[in-house]
């Protein structure tokens, strides 16, 4: 098993646009969607396009310790290889070789690590909206599995990745940031107990 860990108020604020994307979340403000948590725990506001409610509860999915607690209470820790975000982003080759080790995979030397997977913004929402739901909808995706084609391509697929573009995400408000450290830190001093790392970066 190999798990990256990432600061969870920049991790939720990234699934929230990740979301966006995928047409799962409708709220475009994170600090609105995160308010409304309580509400769609109830069953409110849940978009029609989000396939599980529980993906919106932001909150638990930051909570890392206690889903780290929870894997490792059905995994053998030495089955584990633990990444944090910051020291792949900071020395990417040698995280890559680190996990070579794990794996048992001889090094292929390898240094060039473009950035993919960079924060992006749908260019036409209505359009972006229609081709989602169209690469999601069950009875498109059993066909092509049932004619052996290749999952995440084709044409639709291609046309929903010309649809987006690389957009830097606007800072969240210091008063926000303030909330979201006070929610996580207690959490994040779990992590730190479980993995014996020094986190308090990710305080701030």
């Amino acid at each position: 098993f190999v798990v990256m860990l990432r600061k969870p108020s920049d991790l939720v604020y990234a699934l929230h646009a990740t979301y966006l994307l995928g047409v799962m979340e409708d709220e475009e403000d994170f600090t609105t969607a995160w308010k409304l948590q309580v509400d769609r725990a109830q069953g409110r506001n849940i978009p029609k396009t989000c396939p599980e409610p529980k993906l919106l509860q932001y909150g638990e999915v930051g909570k890392l310790g206690a889903q780290v607690s929870r894997l490792l209470g059905q995994v053998d820790r030495r089955q584990v290889h633990f990444i944090i975000y910051d020291d792949f982003k900071a020395n990417t080759q040698k995280t890559y070789q680190d996990l070579l080790q794990f794996l048992g995979i001889p090094d292929d030397f390898r240094s060039d690590f473009k950035a993919i997977n960079q924060a992006q913004v749908t260019k036409n929402k209505s359009l972006g909206k229609v081709i989602s739901v169209l690469t999601q909808n069950k009875f498109i995706y059993r066909i092509k599995r049932t004619l052996g084609l290749t999952m995440g391509e084709g044409p639709l697929v291609k046309l929903l990745h010309k649809n987006r573009m690389v957009q830097k995400r606007v800072a969240l408000s210091d008063d926000f940031k303030a909330e979201l450290k006070a929610y996580f830190k207690s959490d994040i001093k779990d992590l730190e107990a479980i993995l014996k790392r020094d986190l308090s970066h990710w305080y701030d």
